[in-house]
């Protein structure tokens, strides 16, 4: 099983903190209204050439993956926990998370996939991360129906061409531009 995510205009999601936003204007020039003073402008959010933004991205990515909300465990996630706590001094974000029973989770600034035999450890990835998107207010890409601020329930059923059988006819997927398919 795979679930492929990619979350929808993301550099744009992730707001910029007021004090860096001076840091980071532009001067601009209103060259069609006639005027020809020029102006400033400023970001409300992380700007995707600022040489920090894909490390803030994916660690942001990484926040909705690996956060659980106080009093929920990781239960039935196959989450190799050990792993986790070998990298906690790692120092930037994780190239990757192995689960115990196989596969593991990957991250590459908005796009999230998570591999596994098993569809209860996809069933309970697929809940999580769509759950935790909807709370945090961050927008997953889906299909033609999917709506943004449909409740959770509703958006799995509008993301179901992200949770991928990789055993079933057909079950390959595309991540990154490469494409995987399961030859077990």
């Amino acid at each position: 099983y795979a679930l492929n995510y990619d979350l929808r205009h993301w550099f744009h999601q992730i707001p910029l903190p007021t004090v860096y936003c001076k840091y980071l204007g532009m001067k601009l020039t209103d060259r069609k209204g006639g005027k020809k003073t020029p102006f400033w402008a400023f970001p409300r959010s992380l700007p995707m050439g600022f040489i920090q933004a894909p490390f803030v991205a994916q660690t942001c990515t990484w926040g909705i993956v690996l956060s659980r909300e106080r009093g929920k465990k990781w239960e039935g996630s196959d989450l190799d926990v050990k792993y986790l706590e070998r990298m906690k001094d790692h120092g930037s974000p994780l190239p990757w998370v192995p689960l115990r029973n196989g596969g593991g989770i990957f991250v590459f600034l908005d796009n999230i996939l998570v591999v596994t035999p098993e569809k209860d450890v996809a069933t309970w990835w697929r809940d999580k991360i769509v759950e935790d998107c909807y709370d945090l207010h961050a927008w997953l890409k889906g299909n033609k129906e999917h709506d943004m601020s449909a409740s959770a329930e509703a958006q799995k059923k509008t993301l179901a061409d992200c949770f991928i059988e990789l055993t079933a006819k057909g079950g390959s997927f595309d991540f990154l531009g490469v494409r995987w398919t399961h030859h077990g």
